[in-house]
């Protein structure tokens, strides 16, 4: 078989094969052999028609059939005889098949970078040891004691910041009721018998401020200012004006801190369930600690390779962070209007984070084979067990979404760049 490889552009490549003509006799015959055992021609028992008359008749067929079997033995033998690491087949070129002279065709695929891993054993991460200070606890129990909080009825007293206020309000906007502006704004222009938290996280920005002071009963105008940058496009940058009425007011008592409310989490004593939070407390600050030295070994990484990198990998990372982005910004409730106004920024940021991604990916992957690091199909189960479960979902159905999406070897991959993650952060330079 001949092979030529031509050099198209950063790890892209076409593959130039040519079948010799033994091969591709033998297998269009044995092909034709196989029509002519089952044919069907009018006037013939089925398998006795001539074979020039078999050959006539399903020649296009027989020469499909000889392509999807010589096709991919043609290519699979060409990676393998040119050692070429295949990430992507973009083209397949036409097919040119003539049963006496051999079979010919063109493959474009982009490769693996080739590159030199730099001396990625020592590499210099700071040191942290994880500390908390009883500040940090004191704050810590304070948040626990506001989510245990209850509320209790209060009159003729004025609102104050921790409050619950019961209001009825409707916003106007440029003499327009707001609720009027379509279904982007429903629920901001207008409520009855609703509950709203007096303090800094208040729905509507300053409604917290307009309301303190006021007391059962009182009717007010507040004044709401919507900054360029409110998620509602309608009210981006203008100014709105609500007509208020507060029918009652609810004022937060917190739970005393003793043994008592310990006791609540499974703790015998209040001094053990600052214990517990200080253990937790730490957790958190192991866990940013070892995310900061794991950006300090990919840093270093990519600072010390230059590669090229596959045009489609790019592209294909680039898909996948748009994707993410955008899950990202509709969970919050960015608007699909919204998002497409700011395609081009997702765009260009989707972009510059696949190419580093797919820099270090490969990196990471090299250093794994170097160093044998691999997983397991027992390794793969629990890690999938433990999204599953990380994602309150079935281990069946997120294996079979898995599976849906073509994914689980890319789930294989990042669990084992982790480990290669891992290993370097326990080869690593520790420094004060």
């Amino acid at each position: 078989m001949n092979i030529v490889v031509e050099n198209m552009g950063a790890c892209r490549k076409t593959l130039k094969i040519e079948m010799p003509a033994e091969k591709v006799k033998s297998t269009y015959d044995e092909v034709l052999d196989a029509y002519s055992k089952s044919a069907k021609l009018k006037g013939f028992r089925p398998g006795k028609a001539p074979r020039q008359l078999v050959e006539r008749r399903f020649s296009k067929q027989i020469s499909e059939d000889v392509k999807e079997r010589l096709v991919p033995e043609g290519y699979q033998e060409a990676v393998k005889e040119k050692s070429l690491n295949v990430e992507s087949v973009l083209e397949m070129g036409e097919v040119l098949l003539d049963p006496e002279k051999g079979m010919s065709f063109d493959v474009t695929v982009d490769v693996r970078p080739e590159f030199e891993l730099p001396d990625y054993r020592g590499i210099p991460v700071k040191k942290e040891e994880p500390s908390v200070t009883d500040d940090e606890v004191d704050q810590a129990i304070e948040r626990i004691r506001q989510q245990q909080a209850s509320y209790e009825d209060v009159e003729d007293r004025e609102i104050k910041r921790g409050d619950m206020a019961l209001v009825d309000y409707e916003g106007m906007l440029d003499g327009r009721s707001i609720e009027s502006l379509g279904d982007a704004v429903k629920g901001l222009g207008e409520r009855r018998d609703f509950w709203v938290m007096v303090d800094e996280n208040a729905f509507l920005p300053g409604f917290a401020d307009g309301l303190a002071g006021m007391k059962p009963g009182d009717r007010k105008q507040i004044f709401v200012d919507f900054d360029k940058g409110f998620a509602v496009k309608e009210l981006a940058g203008k100014q709105a004006t609500y007509f208020v009425h507060v029918k009652g007011v609810r004022e937060q008592v917190l739970p005393e801190l003793n043994d008592e409310f310990a006791k609540q989490f499974n703790m015998d004593s209040l001094e053990k369930l600052r214990e517990a939070v200080r253990e937790d407390l730490k957790g958190m600050a192991r866990d940013r600690i070892m995310s900061s030295q794991r950006s300090e070994i990919i840093k270093h990484l990519l600072s010390k390779v230059t590669m090229d990198v596959p045009e489609s990998v790019v592209d294909r990372e680039t898909k996948s962070i748009v994707d993410e982005i955008v899950r990202n910004n509709t969970a919050r409730g960015v608007s699909r209007d919204e998002i497409v106004e700011k395609k081009d920024e997702i765009m260009e940021t989707a972009g510059r984070n696949a190419d580093e991604r797919v820099r270090i990916q490969f990196i990471l992957d090299a250093i794994a084979e170097k160093e044998k690091i691999d997983v397991s199909e027992d390794d793969l189960s629990g890690h999938i067990n433990a999204l599953a479960a990380q994602y309150g979902m079935d281990l069946s159905s997120f294996r079979a979404e898995l599976e849906k999406r073509d994914a689980l070897e890319s789930t294989r991959n990042e669990l084992r760049r982790n480990r290669t993650v891992e290993f370097l952060l326990e080869q690593a330079d520790v420094k004060e």
